[in-house]
């Protein structure tokens, strides 16, 4: 199974590389970006030129959310120990989100919130993601560098 998946994920993700090379060739063979002395675009060439990118990326988004999710149910059909440890982990990543959420305050005190319309929930759960990044990234570092002293006395 982990040969058929690395094939299916190579086969993605040179269709992806492909997409995106041919877009930006395309781009730039119709725009002036080569110079970028006073880069501007219209607001029709935004529609024709960057939509397809964001097109791309939606459905590069969509084929590796489907490819996580279905090989990794066929990994807990075929190992339930691992499911139950990725089960223990999205809970951990709950709380952890739980956290995050209490944390982040709902003030729309910033110009650019209020210029761009977004609500005191909005605010919240933007805050609440930099927590979240916030927190993880902290946990990495103290894993890390808790893996690292651990070989060394173990040495």
């Amino acid at each position: 199974m982990n040969k058929f998946s690395e094939i299916i994920g190579r086969i993605i993700s040179i269709i992806i590389i492909i997409a995106g090379a041919g877009l930006t060739i395309w781009v730039m063979a119709n725009t002036d970006v080569l110079t970028m002395d006073n880069f501007t675009m219209e607001p029709d060439k935004v529609d024709t030129y960057l939509n397809p990118y964001i097109a791309v990326t939606a459905i590069a988004l969509i084929f590796a959310a489907l490819a996580v999710i279905i090989f990794q149910l066929i990994n807990i059909i075929s190992n339930p120990k691992a499911g139950l440890k990725m089960l223990a982990s999205l809970i951990g990543l709950g709380i952890i989100y739980f956290i995050s959420y209490s944390l982040a305050d709902n003030s729309i005190d910033a110009e650019h919130f209020v210029d761009n319309n977004i609500t005191e929930l909005g605010s919240k759960l933007i805050g609440s993601l930099i927590y979240l990044v916030y927190i993880i990234g902290g946990i990495a570092v103290f894993v890390t560098a808790g893996s690292s002293v651990f070989k060394l006395f173990n040495k």
